[in-house]
């Protein structure tokens, strides 16, 4: 019902206007006139935090003065509809620039032979030398020839092993670009094919 006699108000100062008066200049913060059938309204528009505006408008009826604060929204500006309608799925993987380090972390102790074949995989180790990549083999329990573990290895190890605590399967494999980001990370693939394409995936 406000609304409804905010627009008949607002279309009857138009009128007014149009035909009887000069255009008003509006400043916020500054109260003008607005000249109605029903005699003139003071309004004052007041300017928001968020960049919008609003106007208040104070009209003098039979039973009091009302006040009718609203906000003013430009003339054209489109109504806010549903949000983006989800994609078809994850897209291809990116290719990282630059050169990629793939470590493979195993438990030697538990490692089967068709583990080892696919860790030692000729097919693998030819694409990851085309690429001018660099790969590394560590057992998860590495250390040096002081009982430590190596100082280049020790975040990645700690990386595998808290995948492993997770429930990740030895044999783990990491792919990581020359800044240190990992690109892929989780089991390392059952069979030579599998891990080749995998690979293939990252290297273009």
């Amino acid at each position: 019902m406000v609304r409804r006699f905010i627009a008949v108000l607002l279309l009857a100062s138009a009128v007014a206007a149009a035909t009887s008066a000069a255009e008003v200049s509006i400043t916020p913060g500054i109260t003008f006139t607005v000249p109605t059938s029903a005699g003139p309204a003071a309004g004052i528009a007041m300017p928001a935090a968020d960049g919008q505006v609003y106007l208040v408008l104070s009209v003098v009826t039979p039973g009091g003065q009302l006040v009718m604060p609203f906000t003013v929204v430009p003339y054209g500006a489109p109504t806010p509809g549903p949000g983006p309608s989800p994609g078809p799925g994850p897209g291809p993987i990116p290719v990282p620039g630059g050169k990629l380090f793939v470590l493979i972390v195993t438990e030697t102790a538990q490692q089967t032979p068709q583990q080892a074949a696919v860790i030692n995989s000729k097919a693998a180790d030819e694409y990851i030398a085309a690429k001018s990549w660099q790969r590394r083999v560590a057992d998860k329990d590495t250390v040096d020839e002081n009982g430590k573990v190596p100082t280049d290895l020790a975040a990645w190890l700690d990386k595998a092993k808290a995948w492993n605590a997770g429930g990740g399967k030895w044999p783990y494999l990491n792919i990581a670009d020359g800044s240190g980001a990992v690109v892929y990370e989780g089991a390392l693939p059952a069979t030579e094919a599998e891990y080749v394409a995998l690979l293939k995936k990252f290297g273009g």
